[in-house]
């Protein structure tokens, strides 16, 4: 019993890839994607300067944004490794269908949204100046 429990146990732990715990990022930027150059251009449109509170919790698998004294929590799905950017990052299906790829090399978070007709997300977010709460 003591071997299965460890083995159920060390298999949860094995897909909470991102560091529990409390974050505040200081920056935003929006980006739109361009079917001519296949790329993401920015959109300058309420991108900058935006303190935002994060709680992210790999066991229950959701994280919560606090934004302006509200909160909102989010489930997330580990779903593996991608590459973007040349940079390999730990991807999460969001519930919303949304996805997030998390960049530990560049320490930032990146939101992919509105995925088309074609699989491409139209979207996308990226959160910088991201600091770890002790």
């Amino acid at each position: 019993m003591k071997k299965l429990f460890f083995l159920l146990f060390i298999c949860h732990v094995s897909f909470a890839q991102i560091e529990g715990g409390d974050y505040t990022s200081k920056y935003i930027e929006h980006y739109e994607y361009d079917s001519v150059s296949d790329t993401y251009l920015p959109t300058n449109e309420n991108s900058g300067w935006l303190d935002i509170d994060w709680f992210f919790d790999p066991y229950g698998e959701y994280y919560t944004m606090f934004i302006d004294g509200d909160d909102v929590r989010y489930w997330y799905e580990y779903e593996g490794k991608r590459e973007f950017d040349g940079v390999n990052c730990d991807a999460y299906n969001i519930e919303d269908g949304r996805l997030l790829l998390v960049d530990y090399d560049n320490n930032q978070l990146i939101f992919f949204g509105d995925l088309d007709k074609s699989n491409i997300y139209q979207s996308m977010s990226l959160i910088s100046k991201i600091e770890k709460d002790d």
